[in-house]
């Protein structure tokens, strides 16, 4: 619900479980404050709002088990504080490589899916 965007003094922000089915509302990009984002175990669709990556606060973020699809925007690497990043169980695809900004972040876990996303980072683990 792109409701949630207003409350600009939210911390932890815990969704996961409700069979919520839409695109991730970018609008969540405006929560200058959150630290956590879990949003995973629905069935959210489209890509990954790059919006999230601006998030100055934002330390942990789960997108896993939805139905998102793409890539892993770039712009996760410029994230200055994100340091988990678990987006496995979902539909995105494409390499990273040891050079991209997300291996150079600051991410030190990033959990994708073996044989969708091909992962060069020393932060990588992957599910099947």
């Amino acid at each position: 619900p792109t409701q949630v965007s207003n409350l600009t003094n939210l911390y932890n922000l815990v969704l996961h479980f409700n069979d919520f089915s839409s695109l991730i509302p970018s609008e969540l990009g405006n929560l200058r404050n959150i630290e956590n984002i879990d949003l995973g175990d629905n069935e959210f669709e489209g890509s990954i709002p790059s919006e999230l990556a601006s998030l100055p606060q934002l330390a942990s973020l789960r997108l896993a088990g939805n139905s998102l699809t793409s890539t892993i925007p770039e712009e996760f690497g410029m994230a200055p504080k994100l340091s988990f990043l678990e987006v496995n169980n979902n539909l995105l695809s494409g390499t990273i490589n040891t050079d991209s900004d997300i291996c150079t972040s600051e991410i030190d876990r990033l959990i994708v899916d073996c044989g969708r996303i091909d992962c060069e980072c020393p932060s990588c683990s992957c599910s099947a």
